[in-house]
């Protein structure tokens, strides 16, 4: 792997060879249990019941929202989901903000290229909010978990930035937790990134140090397997 032939490529054009090209790798441990508790409406029911008069607003919203997002040639409904499940979880609490079609860039073989997440959860406003969270929206078929670690790699870059720029050391490494939703289906990831990695990234080599990313696939009665697309 450390002879294949590596080239500037913005996250969106990120493969299968990209990871072997860099030495990266994704494992599927158990999904742990929840933390958070949602709604028994929402657990145990396929649709929105017909005596709904006792569901929430949130009990409606989800179901809603689900229907919207199985639409066909809607993505962005699909995005307005997920923003939805991340309120629902309450994952935006606190200094917590989501915002969707942001954009960040990372440099790859000596040049700069960018990395555009359908949805971002991020640890402050603006310009100095940190990436916590990134999320990948798969309709047609052709989003890879590539792409996500690409964006992974974005995130880590921004986050060394915006140290620097208020006079701190930039982080040796930093776990990104990841998404991608096919349709209504997730799958979870947590993306390792090191200062290593990113070295080895822009400077085109092979990293000697393997970065193992664990891939989380939650099985429904609608997704037997979880998140099966691949790199």
């Amino acid at each position: 792997m450390a002879n294949l032939i590596r080239s500037a490529k913005p996250s969106s054009k990120w493969s299968t060879i990209e990871l072997y090209a860099f030495n990266i790798t994704i494992e599927s441990p158990s999904l742990p249990p929840p933390p958070v508790t949602v709604s028994d409406v929402i657990l145990n029911n396929e649709e929105l019941p017909e005596d709904n008069a006792n569901c929430t607003k949130a009990d409606r919203q989800f179901f809603y929202l689900m229907g919207d997002a199985t639409m066909p040639g809607e993505e962005s409904f699909v995005e307005d989901f997920l923003v939805f499940l991340l309120d629902l979880v309450d994952y935006n609490c606190g200094t917590r903000v989501v915002h969707t079609r942001c954009e960040l860039e990372f440099n790859m073989c000596g040049e700069t290229v960018d990395a555009k997440p359908d949805v971002g959860v991020f640890d402050g406003p603006g310009i100095s909010g940190t990436c916590v969270l990134l999320a990948k929206v798969d309709k047609s078929g052709t989003i890879s978990e590539a792409m996500l670690i690409a964006e992974a790699i974005a995130a880590f870059t921004d986050a060394c930035r915006i140290a620097r720029s208020i006079g701190r050391p930039a982080p040796r490494m930093k776990t990104v937790a990841g998404i991608i939703m096919d349709r209504t289906t997730p799958a979870y990831y947590k993306i390792p990134i090191t200062e290593e990695l990113i070295y080895e990234v822009m400077a085109g080599q092979y990293p000697q140090t393997r970065t193992v990313v664990q891939r989380f696939t939650p099985v429904s009665p609608s997704s037997k397997s979880g998140y099966v697309r691949g790199v």
